[in-house]
């Protein structure tokens, strides 16, 4: 019995060191796309996008912080 409580205490403390070294972090931002020089006979025009996506922070001092991200961005491209 003690030895089920001694693996259950290491797991619960170890898992308590990593949680304290991990970090969720949100991102929401903006994003303006220009597009310069058209070619003869096309024109363009844009709009602001946006863009969102979840990070996890992982470590202190080294860390690694592996995220993924949505972007929308809006232009259009017509031939006159």
């Amino acid at each position: 019995m003690r030895k089920y409580i001694f693996i259950i205490a290491v797991v619960m403390l170890t898992g308590s060191a990593v949680y304290g070294q991990v970090e969720l972090k949100g991102l929401v931002g903006t994003n303006f796309t220009s597009l310069s020089n058209p070619p003869d006979g096309f024109t363009y025009a844009a709009k602001a996008g946006y863009q969102f996506g979840e990070g996890v922070l992982i470590g202190d001092k080294f860390y690694v912080e592996p995220g993924l991200q949505f972007v929308r961005r809006s232009k259009t491209i017509t031939e006159d």
